[in-house]
């Protein structure tokens, strides 16, 4: 199963790589802009992890309506350094899951359910 994620930081895929089991899940780690729709139509990701800064609440919107549009099915679990006023706004684009804690074991447990959840829909 695809997981790609999306993050201008190297760190946070660096965790995520720790956590996640790699015979269950094939990472996919791409940077915001250009290699990020590249890799979105390439990977057709079941799995999307989005890393967002305040910075980035535009383009992070933005992400979020082309992975719903290349493939509408997409789990997408937006991952964020603290909350904000615009974290509302993510959850009503579709967002599977909405996190502001740091990568760990959580962020493993997400990401299984999320995989649960696509294989129940499958079946």
């Amino acid at each position: 199963m695809c997981v790609l994620v999306v993050s201008p930081n190297e760190n946070i895929a660096s965790i995520i790589r720790g956590i996640l089991p790699a015979d269950q899940f094939r990472l996919v780690v791409v940077r915001p802009g250009l290699e990020f729709m590249e890799a979105v139509r390439r990977e057709q990701p079941e799995i999307a992890v989005i890393h967002w800064v305040h910075e980035r609440i535009d383009a992070v919107q933005m992400e979020i309506a082309v992975l719903k549009e290349v493939r509408a099915e997409v789990r997408i679990i937006a991952l964020s350094e603290q909350s904000s006023d615009c974290d509302g706004s993510f959850l009503e684009q579709g967002v599977f899951y909405y996190m502001t804690t740091p990568p760990g074991p959580e962020l493993a447990r997400v990401i299984a359910a999320a995989r649960l959840e696509i294989s129940d829909k499958e079946r």
